[in-house]
This record gives structure tokens, C-alpha cells and sequence, in this order.
């Protein structure tokens, strides 16, 4: 308000002065717009080098300088049934730190939601693609974005990202967003691909937006841009759209899908659970997941051989080519035996790993 109120008197003096010597010298007019445009680039170096004072605390004695921007590289280490819904772990320097990504009473003892199904699986390394995040969210929530911007105040890159879709619009429809689903699947959209995902915590309202980095390509043309996340373009690629969880849930899997960093704003000011067995009792780890994902891609690869053998055994038989049946047989023993499966040494105890054991059903939150 002061640097404001010093900016606006400075231009006045200025005005003042102006006038004066405008009436004394007989200025005409064009030499009196050329000085007031000078007059007006002096007073806004005024007003930029007060901001800049103030910035580095040189203003008024005792003003706080203005606090540096705090980022923090995050990354998921869990997951985590529990009775407020779904959520991710975040591993950060301070702490682990949980983020709603449903509100669904289904996930309260085991992950049932098409969301936390979906969070899981990209966990594991397995993307699905599927109608909960179809391959092409982040390029529709590009355009929605940009075609939410005016045409005045839009940047080149999203005038590039309108003219481009606009091209493959019949003629009769001027918005991607307005088009209906059955055209807008035969629209040819950028390529756009996340760098970066920002999470950024606001202390006074207690909750998080997120923002994107993102690098598009058509064409003939590719550009960078930076996309803050709103509902307007998360509800329309959402399954089932929830005010509170949808956001979080969408760009936290878009960040898996794309490998995108995840780097957290105002970290200080983000409440850290003390305690995650009070509120997360049967969270499990990111290695536990894929653990588990491993081993059922083995037991499908498992009984997709057994399958071919069990149907070459057939044909062998049929031709009656006894060294082969022998063979195949034998092969078949392997896939019967039970070596290879985890057994508990003689002498230990075996309840002493109750809490490890992932295949437990009641500690592991996929029964």
C-alpha cells in the first residue's frame, strides 16, 4: 500500500511539472506525448526499484523480506487403506505425508475403487489405460485448458494448441470442449507429455493444488507450458468426478504414467502425522506392491505354459510319439512341484513374521 501510494504521488509530481513547463514553453502536442511517455517510464523505474528495495529489505525498517520459494522433490513410498478412504503416502524430508485419493467407504479395508485399483496397478508398473485414465487425459485437459483462456490474453503456445485442434473441428463447432464425446474421439489432439508435477499447499484453506509442466508437440510446432490444475478440466475426463479427490487422484497417476518428478511447494507448512499406525494401520510399500505384481505376471506366464504343454502332450499322444509324451510329461512334473515355493526354515517361528507376510489376507489391502 505505501509503495503504491509513493508510486501514484511520484507520477502526480511528475504531471504537475509536466503541465508547468508545457504552459511556460509552448510544447506542442506531439512533444507533450513524448515527454509524458517519458515521464510515465520514469515513474514506473520509481515504482520497480521501491519493489525492489522492499524485496531485498531495504524498505521501511523493520518490514520482513519477502520469503525465497521452498521446492521439494517428493516421491510415492505406499499406499494405504483406511476408514477416511484411499490414500498415497509422499516421502518427504519432513516426514510421510497422506493424500487423499478417495472418500470412498468401499476402500476402508481393502482397495475396491476403480481409483485406488487404478493408483495401485501404476504402482506396480502395469498401465492399463483403461476408461478410468484413457491415453489421451493430459492432451484433453491441454486443450481444455487452453480454450478456457480469452483470445486476448492467451499465449502463443495456446493459440497453437486452439488453431491446431480447431483444424480437425467440423466447421460448425468452434470449441473442443462443447463438441460432443463422439467427436471429440475424432479429433486429432497435440501430443503433450508431463515433465514435471507440482503439489502446492496452501496453510490458510488446509488443502492442495496441483500444477503441470508439460511439453506439447503437433505437426509442424512444439512448445512448453505450464497448466494449473482446476475442476474444469479434471471433471471432464474424470470417471466420477469428486470435488475433493479427483484432482489429487488424476495427477498423481498422470505423474506415474508419464515418470514425471513430483516436487512439493510450502512443505512447511504441511501438517505431518506423528503417528501413521493410528490412521494408516495397514499400509503397505510401493516394493511390496510390485512384489506382488511380479509374482501374479509369473503365475499368468506360468499357466499360459502349462496350457501349450498340457495341449502338445495331447497331440503327442495322438501320434503316439512316446519321447515326446516322456518329455512333455516330465515338464509338466516341474510345473507341479511345490520347490519352488516359499516355505518357513525348521525351527523358526512362524508367527514371529506375521506383520511382514504381504500375502496375509489381513494385512494385505488387495484381498
Amino acid at each position: 500500500m505505501i509503495r503504491s501510494a509513493s508510486f501514484f504521488l511520484a507520477l502526480c509530481c511528475l504531471l504537475v511539472i509536466v503541465h508547468g513547463w508545457t504552459k511556460n514553453n509552448g510544447w506542442t502536442r506531439s512533444s507533450l506525448v513524448t515527454r509524458l511517455s517519458s515521464t510515465t517510464t520514469a515513474a514506473a523505474r520509481f515504482s520497480f526499484s521501491l519493489n525492489a528495495e522492499a524485496s531485498k529489505g531495504g524498505g521501511k525498517e523493520g518490514s520482513p523480506a519477502e520469503e525465497p520459494l521452498r521446492l521439494e522433490r517428493a516421491s510415492i513410498s505406499g499406499v494405504s487403506v483406511s476408514k477416511k478412504g484411499f490414500h498415497a503416502l509422499l516421502d518427504t524430508s519432513r516426514g510421510t505425508v497422506p493424500l487423499a485419493i478417495t472418500r470412498d467407504p468401499q476402500d476402508s479395508y481393502a482397495a475396491t475403487s476403480p481409483e485406488s485399483l487404478t493408483l495401485i496397478q501404476l504402482l506396480s508398473g502395469v498401465d492399463m489405460a483403461g476408461a478410468i485414465l484413457p491415453p489421451e487425459t493430459l492432451s484433453k485437459m491441454a486443450v481444455f485448458y487452453c480454450e478456457m483462456v480469452p483470445e486476448v490474453f492467451a499465449s502463443p503456445s495456446q493459440r497453437a494448441v486452439v488453431e491446431y485442434v480447431q483444424e480437425s473441428l467440423p466447421s460448425e463447432i468452434t470449441c473442443f470442449a462443447e463438441a460432443h464425446p463422439w467427436i471429440q474421439s475424432r479429433v486429432k489432439l497435440p501430443q503433450v507429455t508431463l515433465d514435471q508435477l507440482d503439489l502446492i499447499y496452501d496453510g490458510e484453506r488446509g488443502d492442495w493444488t496441483c500444477r503441470f509442466e508439460c511439453a506439447m508437440k503437433g505437426e509442424k510446432w512444439s512448445n512448453r507450458m505450464t497448466m494449473d490444475v482446476t475442476p474444469e478440466i479434471v471433471m471432464p475426463v474424470s470417471y466420477k468426478y469428486e470435488p475433493d479427490t479427483s484432482s489429487m487422484f488424476t495427477c498423481l497417476c498422470l505423474a506415474l504414467r508419464y515418470k514425471a518428478p513430483i516436487v512439493v511447494q510450502n512443505l512447511q507448512d504441511v501438517p505431518i502425522p506423528s503417528n501413521l499406525d493410528d490412521d494408516f494401520p495397514q499400509r503397505t510399500t510401493v516394493q511390496n506392491l510390485q512384489s506382488t505384481s511380479t509374482r501374479v505376471a509369473q503365475n499368468i506366464e506360468r499357466g499360459f505354459e502349462v496350457h501349450t504343454l498340457t495341449k502338445a502332450l495331447q497331440i503327442a499322444m495322438e501320434k503316439g510319439d512316446e519321447g515326446a509324451v516322456e518329455r512333455i510329461r516330465a515338464k509338466l512334473d516341474e510345473y507341479d512341484s511345490m520347490d519352488d515355493l516359499p516355505t518357513t526354515p525348521e525351527g523358526s517361528d512362524q508367527t514371529s513374521k506375521k506383520g511382514t507376510d504381504i500375502d496375509d489376507l489381513d494385512e494385505n489391502i488387495l484381498q
